[in-house]
């Protein structure tokens, strides 16, 4: 999309401060303007772009997790207990 210096900048401006906040740009027909995005620990899992965060989800599905357990299980690590019936995950190297 075309640009003019002030969005230029005002894109430039954007921050991102690891998993508490992202800054948005929203434009539309009339308007431009910057937000804060603010996502709980399960959402920020669940539209995370991150390959680690992805990887881990994909390991807990492996594992039989369904889906919404294997978000949850990544999202809150120190909440999480092993469903009977499913292998232990394996401690880290």
């Amino acid at each position: 999309f075309e640009m003019d210096n002030m969005t230029e900048a005002l894109l430039r401006s954007l921050k991102r401060n690891g998993t508490d906040y992202s800054d948005i740009f929203i434009r539309g027909p009339e308007t431009e303007c910057v937000a804060r995005l603010v996502l709980d620990r399960f959402s920020g899992t669940l539209y995370s772009s991150s390959p680690h965060v992805f990887a881990e989800i994909e390991d807990y599905v492996h594992r039989g997790y369904r889906m919404p357990e294997a978000i949850e299980a990544v999202a809150f690590p120190e909440e999480h207990r092993e469903p009977e019936g499913l292998p232990m995950r394996e401690a880290a190297e």
